[in-house]
């Protein structure tokens, strides 16, 4: 059970995380990077609030679920407020007491303009923000197929755990020499484990991989199965979402 908590931090300073919005996973809640948690000092609290860049507060309740804490009740209003789409890149800054400030970007790189544009409309105010120019960078492109996103914790620097869950829900086979397909093309050899408990692993190889791509503890990974006929898979696409840095 979350703890709640009045401790105020005095210190200042200000933490942040970001979350790639996958409807799948994050449509009802949102999972708290675990590496952040550990800014709340073992005491997480129990509310919190979310502003947009209009300065709009949404309430939002924080909560532990299997071992990880999340944004739970509140966020699905948040999200379909803000109109959030597949591959949305979000920034959250933490002010070390119960405000997350959000920023929103598209997938074409550039500050999602949707909840201003409501705010406009339901208040009438004019605004005199100006809208940025169209951007090249894009956070990652939607996948095609079948597909898993991997957070890079220090088991991942080694190993890629696979999800069950999506083998099952698309009949996927898995064959033990596996193909990485990078953003430019390049394949790389991987080796696929099946561990006696169930579990299943991108184990030889990764290492090699993760570190021409430099990889890192907090990236996230969006593997895409490339499958042939009788749904065997022997490649996967990779895609690299490197973490947000000032």
């Amino acid at each position: 059970m979350v703890k709640s908590s009045r401790r105020v931090s005095s210190s200042g300073n200000s933490y942040d995380f970001f979350k790639v919005y996958l409807p799948d996973f994050s449509s009802n809640l949102l999972e708290i990077p675990p590496a952040f948690v550990e800014h709340f000092n073992g005491i997480i609290p129990n509310e919190a609030m979310l502003k947009d860049h209009t300065g709009r507060l949404w309430h939002v309740r924080l909560e532990e679920l299997d071992g990880a804490v999340i944004i739970g009740n509140g966020w699905q209003p948040f999200a379909s407020e803000h109109s959030l789409e597949y591959g949305d890149f979000l920034i959250f800054e933490y002010d070390g007491i119960s405000m997350f400030d959000v920023k929103i970007f598209g997938i074409n790189g550039c500050k999602k303009e949707q909840a201003l544009e409501t705010y406009r409309m339901t208040t009438g105010s004019s605004g005199n923000s100006p809208l940025e120019e169209p951007k090249e960078l894009v956070a990652y492109a939607k996948p095609d197929n079948p597909s898993f996103a991997s957070h890079v914790d220090r088991q991942a620097c080694s190993r890629i755990y696979i999800p069950k869950k999506v083998l099952k829900e698309y009949g996927i086979k898995l064959h033990p020499d596996m193909k990485l397909r990078d953003q430019d093309g390049k394949k790389w050899s991987v080796v696929v484990s099946f561990r006696d408990d169930g579990r299943i692993y991108l184990t030889v190889g990764w290492n090699d991989f993760r570190q021409k791509h430099k990889v890192r503890m907090g990236d996230k990974c969006i593997f895409e199965f490339v499958c042939t006929s009788g749904n065997i898979c022997k490649e996967m696409k990779v895609q690299v979402v490197h973490k947000f840095c000032k």
